[in-house]
């Protein structure tokens, strides 16, 4: 997809969360932090398209992006290689 949208709870819940069949499109352009976009080579829910997305509705409060080797998803919570996570903390003061 060419959008980023808020969970799909199907249509009948989604019009009782909000108040529409489908959900809203997420406002990128209003996030006004900076901001690292991190995803991995073998993620299956976020590829080089999707982030080329976020990055150019973002443009201006991307500080880097970062294409993890070998790396799926769930690398990022259950993975045994954390050294990508001591180039995230340099940014953090």
């Amino acid at each position: 997809s060419d959008k980023f949208f808020r969970y799909d709870y199907g249509e009948s819940m989604n019009k009782i969360i909000y108040k529409s069949k489908r959900p809203p499109e997420y406002c990128l352009e209003i996030i006004k932090i900076p901001t690292i976009l991190v995803y991995g080579e073998y993620d299956r829910l976020s590829n080089d398209e999707d982030i080329g997305y976020i990055h150019s509705k973002m443009i201006n409060n991307i500080i880097e992006i970062k294409r993890l080797a070998k790396s799926g998803h769930l690398s990022y919570q259950v993975g045994k290689n954390i050294e990508w996570f001591s180039s995230i903390c340099e940014y953090i003061d």
